[in-house]
């Protein structure tokens, strides 16, 4: 089938989104959720690799007797603690979440919990090595969170909270012992730069996958989409049609093929010129996107002055008569006056190929016949419709503008 409204009001929408400035805030509704999946799918690999790095790190300083110089028994004992007590088990609860076997909401929250998990224990490691004799960077945490706001493509507002949280919580730790120890708390003013540089990259990150995502989504939008029809690509086409006569071999259900030419169309643009041309084209796909709604039908451009159509299941006796009304609903199209001479009257070729679909069906015989009976119908008179029943091989003849070809 062709794009549908909704469709169509998504590719709206994501062309407003990609002419704001920077879009964090105000991202539509109707995108985001499809923004947030895409999201999360790309992510899985970053966001594994982020927990898995801490875990990895904090292991071997943990088993190793010099990890930590010096090393005192009890921090030792409390860094052996935090590795197996929380950060690998964040990470297994990460890949886990990742395997994509995990409901999304619960995914979710199994991040939001190893994220604060990962943040606290280092919080927890810096305020016992500041208080005895170990030593953990002060920029351990500002480093952390700037690799989750990298590399995981969390949502923006919450990350942005959990930054300024954790930051005024390392703030607050290298401030007490700075003050202490008598001394300028400087280790403070690099726990505030860190997080400073963690919120911009969360944003600039955001707005970056969000231009991304809306460019690659408007751009499959014009791969499948004919723009001045509204009607399937041909590429688009290509790639459906095989699968609705795979679909209708299956459940063993008729199919209908239609190739569809504007009769004259070619002496139309060399008369009037191509935009007016383009009008009529863009009229007669007016009308055929009014036939064949169902899910499984297709509507494409199929090449210059021809279309195509697909219908699924559709009563092979009545086939004929649709295609029938069609060319009824085009004569009836009125089209503005031309710059010069009158506006010519539109009439329809078309050839349809009806079957039941089995193991011996390739679409590509199936365009080739339907592609004859199209030739058939102009070389007989054009404004008519030839028919070709596999199913049904005693159709009887209809009027001038219906013919049936026999087996």
């Amino acid at each position: 089938m062709p794009l549908s409204s909704e469709s169509r009001r998504i590719e709206d929408r994501l062309r407003l989104e990609l002419e704001k400035s920077l879009p964090l805030v105000d991202f539509d509704p109707l995108l985001h959720g499809r923004y947030r999946d895409a999201i999360r799918t790309g992510h899985r690999l970053t966001r594994t690799l982020y927990y898995l790095v801490p875990a990895i790190v904090f292991g071997v300083m943990s088993l190793s007797a010099g990890g930590l110089s010096p090393a005192p028994a009890d921090f030792s004992e409390l860094l052996g603690r935090l590795e197996f007590g929380l950060f690998l088990p964040v990470f297994l609860l990460v890949a886990a979440a990742n395997s994509g076997r995990v409901p999304d909401l619960v995914s979710s929250w199994l991040h939001v919990g190893a994220s604060l998990g990962l943040w606290c224990g280092i919080l927890v490691l810096q305020y016992a090595a500041r208080h005895g004799d170990a030593h953990v960077p002060p920029e351990t945490l500002g480093v952390v969170l700037l690799g989750a706001a990298l590399l995981c493509g969390f949502r923006l507002r919450p990350m942005l909270w959990g930054i300024a949280a954790f930051t005024a919580l390392g703030l607050l730790l290298e401030w007490q012992i700075g003050i202490q120890a008598g001394e300028f708390p400087t280790d403070a003013l690099l726990v505030v730069a860190l997080g400073g540089c963690a919120a911009g990259a969360a944003c600039v990150a955001e707005a970056s996958r969000r231009r991304l995502w809306i460019a690659g989504q408007i751009a499959d939008f014009a791969a499948r989409c004919d723009p001045l029809t509204g009607l399937l690509t041909r590429a688009e086409f290509n790639l459906r049609f095989p699968l609705v006569v795979a679909q209708g071999r299956r459940e063993h259900q008729p199919l209908s093929l239609i190739l569809i030419a504007i009769d004259d169309f070619r002496a139309i643009n060399e008369k009037f010129n191509h935009i007016y041309g383009d009008l009529v084209l863009h009229r007669v796909a007016e009308q055929i996107l009014q036939f064949g709604k169902r899910p499984l039908d297709l509507k494409a451009r199929f090449a210059g002055g021809k279309l195509a159509m697909v219908w699924y299941n559709a009563d092979p006796r009545a086939v004929g008569e649709m295609a029938k009304q069609l060319l009824q609903a085009v004569r009836g199209i009125e089209l503005e006056q031309p710059s010069s001479g009158t506006a010519p009257r539109l009439t329809l070729s078309a050839g349809v190929l009806t079957l039941i679909p089995d193991e011996r069906t390739s679409p590509l015989d199936m365009l080739k016949t339907a592609d004859a009976l199209m030739y058939q119908a102009r070389s007989v008179g054009r404004d008519r419709v030839v028919v070709r029943n596999l199913i049904d091989e005693e159709e009887k003849p209809q009027p001038h503008d219906l013919l049936v070809v026999p087996l």
